[in-house]
């Protein structure tokens, strides 16, 4: 294995667990911890599409003929329309799901070109695209990572009955992880790319040198 190609291995093996995290990230319903010290009523946890409650209620606002809400649900279902927008998805937090959202889609196409060079290595229009995809992964993921970070434990956020202290959680890491490796992964494959054009460049010469002392002879 040349130097290529192992710079190659390792970008598409990085890529890789990132797209992994990224998908871990996006599905699972931990993002963030919400818990009182005295008690575990109210949101227990929540993701970027479920919110997870235990007897959540909140006096201001009228939805469920006033029962409080238990268990998982979509943050677009029917349950949560009354507070949906109010309470647990302003701005800030769509800004986060497009984020994630782009992000796991361009990630999962580069992943793709990655692994066609695999298969047809006629020319480097996939890698290209890959080392695309990766750096606007990894811009996604450091500003949907920082974002939530700053935003959901401000105290204006959640500031409802029951919701006394607010931590980050594994889904959360999971995407800032995915964010990191996918820089790595970018700085691989940017070496790949760089050393395979040197190669080429290096061949090329070699072929006109060779051409031009036939000729000569």
């Amino acid at each position: 294995m040349d130097e290529s190609q192992l710079f190659f291995v390792t970008g598409i093996v990085l890529e890789t667990i990132a797209t992994i995290s990224n998908i871990l990230a996006f599905s699972l319903p931990s993002w963030i911890y919400t818990y009182n010290t005295d008690s575990t009523i109210g949101i227990s946890y929540a993701g970027l599409w479920t919110f997870c409650l235990d007897t959540f209620y909140d006096l201001r606002y009228t939805y469920n003929d006033n029962i409080p809400l238990y268990g998982c649900k979509w943050i677009y279902g029917e349950d949560l329309k009354e507070i949906r927008w109010t309470i647990l998805n302003p701005d800030w937090y769509i800004a986060v799901q497009i984020m994630a959202t782009v992000n796991l889609i361009l990630s999962l196409i580069g992943l793709f070109g990655l692994y066609m060079i695999c298969f047809v290595k006629k020319h480097n229009c996939p890698l290209i695209f890959g080392i695309i995809s990766s750096f606007i992964c990894s811009l996604l993921g450091y500003c949907e990572v920082l974002l939530y970070a700053l935003r959901v434990k401000d105290e204006e956020y959640y500031k409802v009955p029951n919701v006394k202290s607010k931590s980050l959680g594994a889904a959360w890491g999971m995407a800032s992880v995915a964010a990191i490796i996918s820089t790595f992964a970018l700085v691989a494959l940017v070496l790949s790319y760089m050393t395979t054009r040197k190669e080429k460049r290096l061949v090329k010469k070699l072929r006109e040198s060779a051409q031009l002392l036939g000729t000569d002879y």
